[in-house]
């Protein structure tokens, strides 16, 4: 029987199985008929929610939208849209609608994904508020913890590693968790312990850039620099375009006083990222070591100019001139 012949009821039963299939095409495409035939706000939801994951995100954005103006009252249409402008860092606008989500329903899902954006936009202490709430919800929410943490780690370490091992006893495969973890701790000193959590990490998420420099900068600081190349190169293989990796093994080469590697990676850093101060005043670093003050010069010029505050690229301008 043609599936379009079917009654709308038949087809939304038709849909659900489909995506229970991983028939997802198929499925999408009901869900899109049914969306224009039938005054329904949570079909157009089930039309986004798929659309999104599909990768047809303004189809997604266009079906949040209009369920919301179908329906004001569908708290999830609120949270999908939200989620749809967090991904494109458009924050204050998925704030308003998560705000909009909570005043129709209260989730610990949606506190924290109000706390992740108002953390975006620097208001720690409204976020820190909101994900409190969503713990008093559901207190073994690993991602609450895991964002309170982030937030206390600038001013109260030892909260935050508490706060970190909670998202861990609450999801002990939670590989973010235990990425943040070891880099907090080894901030302290590269211990068994952070190396731990760490490698831990890599086991969970091998495909984790932050990771991988993360551990080699452990390595590093332990001394152990042959292990800890591997590392910077698997996060280069993994993110050949993101300025951070190539910079940091170039650190590591010019702390060897292996002049032609670091140079030849800064300027690779400098080449993908040209609006990246660190990788600048990295550069301009190891040339003024080298000698060469005239190309030390303008990088760190550049650095200022991208971040005028930048104390360190500030003080090596003023010894090389």
């Amino acid at each position: 029987m043609n599936p379009h012949r079917r009654s709308p009821e038949e087809r939304l039963t038709l849909a659900e199985a489909m995506e229970e299939r991983g028939e997802y095409a198929g499925a999408l495409e009901l869900w899109r008929e049914l969306a224009l035939e039938l005054v329904d706000a949570s079909i157009l939801c089930r039309q986004a929610r798929l659309a999104e994951q599909l990768g047809y995100i303004e189809e997604a954005e266009r079906a949040y939208r209009r369920a919301i103006r179908t329906d004001e009252r569908l708290p999830w249409a609120y949270v999908g849209l939200a989620s749809i402008l967090m991904g494109r860092s458009e924050f204050a606008e998925a704030a308003i609608f998560l705000a909009e989500a909570l005043n129709l329903e209260k989730s610990a899902i949606t506190y924290t994904m109000l706390g992740v954006t108002l953390i975006s936009l620097d208001r720690n202490e409204d976020a820190s508020e909101n994900l409190q709430a969503a713990l008093r919800l559901d207190p073994t929410y690993e991602e609450a913890y895991f964002n309170l943490a982030l937030i206390k780690q600038k001013t109260d370490r030892r909260a935050a590693e508490s706060l970190f091992l909670e998202a861990l006893e609450a999801d002990p495969d939670y590989a973010d968790a235990h990425r943040e973890l070891g880099w907090l701790l080894n901030e302290a000193e590269p211990s068994a312990r952070a190396e731990y959590h760490l490698r831990r990490a890599v086991e969970l998420k091998p495909s984790d850039s932050w990771t991988r420099v993360y551990l080699g900068n452990l390595l590093w600081k332990r001394g152990d620099i042959s292990a800890a190349i591997p590392e910077f190169e698997e996060a280069i293989k993994l993110t050949p375009n993101w300025a951070l990796p190539l910079w940091s093994l170039a650190n590591v080469y010019e702390s060897q006083e292996l002049w032609r590697e670091a140079e030849a990676l800064y300027e690779r850093a400098v080449t993908v990222d040209p609006h990246d101060p660190i990788a600048h005043m990295n550069f301009g670093r190891m040339l003024k070591k080298k000698g060469d003050k005239a190309k030390a010069s303008a990088h760190l010029r550049v650095a200022l100019s991208i971040d005028p505050n930048y104390e360190e690229a500030s003080k090596l301008l003023a010894e090389v001139q």
